[in-house]
């Protein structure tokens, strides 16, 4: 299967069932009158809203921009103009933001969800990080006052992160690993 690729963060996998949710803790995250909404959360919503059983055998976008978050945080009772900054600090609280390995908090609960022999059954513990990587592609365009080129995507990422680098961080590559698992599932 071709995947449309930016810096890594492709936006197309291919469906296969998997909907029980994992029932791991996650630090809560509020915005403004909105629910505390957490990390898995925001992981089950996007797997509940991409991966419907009607979509089962078909190719799936992994399309996650403003419109997406504002129409799934809805769901989960967040303020649509907050959705996006939910979604965000979420993902925050469970990343090491000041790493130069910020994914590396979510390596134990990917490789346990790998080993496991039900792993079909339940929604990859990365799926909310792709939907990240996503989010910045979607935030490609070319801004004077920061000097940052359109085509700077790694700028994006990591600005959404609240990192102040524009390089790729050192664990980025392991994003095209989870795209593969995500295909896998």
């Amino acid at each position: 299967m071709g995947l449309a690729d930016t810096g890594g963060c492709s936006s197309i996998a291919t469906t296969v069932p998997g909907k029980a949710s994992s029932q791991l803790e996650t630090q809560s995250t509020s915005v403004g009158n909105s629910p505390k909404v957490t990390y898995d959360t925001w992981n089950e919503a996007l797997a509940t809203h991409f991966f419907r059983p009607e979509y089962r055998g078909r190719p799936v976008f992994l399309q996650v921009d403003t419109g997406t978050l504002r129409l799934i945080g809805s769901g989960l009772g967040v303020n649509e103009e907050e959705a996006e900054q939910s979604f965000i600090r979420a993902l925050r609280g469970q990343l090491a933001v000041t790493s130069n390995t910020p994914f590396s908090p979510l390596e134990p609960r990917i490789a346990s969800w790998w080993r496991s022999h039900d792993r079909k059954s339940k929604t990859p513990p990365f799926l909310a990080l792709l939907g990240l990587c996503v989010l910045a592609a979607s935030r490609m365009h070319a801004e004077s006052a920061t000097r940052m080129g359109a085509g700077n995507y790694y700028g994006r990422l990591n600005e959404i992160l609240g990192r102040q680098d524009r390089k790729a961080p050192d664990d980025f590559q392991k994003t095209e690993d989870y795209w593969r698992r995500l295909d896998d599932w």
